[in-house]
């Protein structure tokens, strides 16, 4: 007896239909994740073009010659740029500090598709100078006060040496530590004290950064640098030794420590040392330079309220640099008092910030930076910063602004329009 065994070849109409929503699935996945791309990129493209065309309108007022266009300088009415990437608007708020400073906000906001209204903006205190009282100084004329002291301070870059310390030298040298939590680490500097009287700040391979001719100590800042790595999604998180770095402005030297193995501080973030090396009277910036991410850079307090008036605001905020001023009045007018001068005497104490042995609750603030890629609520009425930093609120609570007052609670001033000018 013989048996047929029919076989079929091929695939059933069921089987090309799952393989069909299958392949449909995928289409739509790769699709939606193109779309997600194209956003996020337009997003960081029309946010770049924000920041140009906010730094270029400050760049207008800065430019101003004379006094009358200084003077003209008020809050203006919204305008509109025809961007690349986006329709901006323009907005520019003014607050007249004194006859010769003015604080100028400049904020550049769009509609982003995807995030919905969008802005960045720009802040900074604008000084008018009459160019001729420098002559006058110059010249021995008595009467005229600047209202600018250099803000490069006691210290100078380099050294008349030239070759760096041997290494055997450098053992004999005092090591500079930062003191976090109680731990002490080694900067990478020591401080030598030459036979002349001159002070040097040396890095580890022997090579002479500061000097300051007179002996004086330097001063320092020192803070950290966190990341917010609870906010970022799995292979997005920055590199911090190699995309992030401390800068300072003028005659200055900063370090990094634990850039390439960061502490814990818990609860999501994670963070390194820096410490900034400034000479006597030095005024200037110190910020977060970012090289291959967008993230934000966050300054400020989370539960700090927003004082417009105020130069020193504590109030989180989106701001890489940080700007340090001191401030006395002198026939009535600013004049700039740079780090550890008495306004009142013009004497020099060293100054390290932050001190939290100090009485003076403003030289107790903390000096650190946050980086983080969380985005603002409107809804909320909270920025980014705020969000990210409530997850952890005790480690920011007593964090500088995006400027800091040398001299509040020391004598001298800090602007602010509730103390009009004589």
């Amino acid at each position: 007896m013989n048996t047929a065994v029919s076989q079929s070849n091929g695939f059933s109409l069921i089987e090309a239909l799952i393989g069909l929503v299958i392949l449909s699935v995928g289409m739509l996945s790769i699709a939606s994740l193109q779309g997600e791309l194209m956003s996020s990129s337009g997003l960081s493209k029309a946010r770049t073009e924000a920041v140009q065309i906010a730094e270029a309108e400050m760049e207008l007022v800065r430019n101003l010659i004379t006094e009358d266009q200084f003077h003209a300088v008020v809050t203006a009415n919204p305008r509109t740029v025809n961007g690349t990437n986006a329709v901006f608007t323009v907005n520019r708020a003014v607050v007249k500090l004194s006859t010769s400073h003015k604080r100028i906000a400049v904020t550049v906001s769009w509609d982003d598709p995807k995030e919905g209204a969008t802005a960045v903006s720009v802040h900074s205190i604008v000084v008018w100078d009459n160019p001729s009282l420098g002559v006058r100084a110059a010249e021995g004329t008595r009467g005229q006060v600047s209202t600018l002291s250099p803000p490069t301070g006691a210290a100078r870059q380099g050294s008349d040496r030239n070759e760096p310390y041997s290494p055997v030298e450098l053992t004999k040298m005092e090591k500079n530590y930062i003191l976090d939590d109680g731990q002490a680490y080694w900067d990478g500097t020591y401080t030598h004290m030459r036979d002349d009287g001159v002070l040097e700040l040396v890095d580890a391979g022997g090579n002479v950064v500061l000097t300051v001719r007179n002996g004086e100590a330097l001063s320092k800042i020192f803070g950290r640098v966190y990341r917010h790595t609870g906010a970022y999604k799995q292979g997005q998180l920055p590199n911090m030794a190699d995309e992030t770095f401390v800068v300072s402005s003028g005659a200055s030297f900063c370090t990094r420590v634990h850039a390439n193995s960061l502490l814990s501080a818990g609860d999501g973030f994670d963070y390194y040392l820096y410490q900034c090396y400034v000479g006597a009277g030095w005024y200037g910036n110190i910020g977060i330079v970012r090289i291959g991410t967008d993230d934000l850079v966050c300054v400020g307090a989370p539960m700090a309220v927003e004082n417009a008036l105020l130069f020193d605001s504590q109030h989180a905020d989106f701001q890489p640099t940080r700007v340090y001023r001191g401030f006395s009045q002198v026939e009535g007018q600013y004049r700039m008092v740079g780090i550890g001068m008495d306004p009142i005497t013009g004497e020099y104490t060293q100054k390290v910030y932050p001190n939290e042995q100090s009485l003076n609750e403003n030289e107790r603030h903390r000096h650190d930076f946050l980086l983080t890629p969380v985005k603002g609520q409107p809804s909320l009425g909270k920025n980014g910063c705020q969000l990210a930093m409530e997850m952890n609120p005790a480690l920011f609570e007593n964090n500088a602004g995006g400027g800091f007052c040398f001299t509040r609670g020391t004598g001298g001033d800090c602007p602010q329009i509730l103390d009009p000018l004589p």
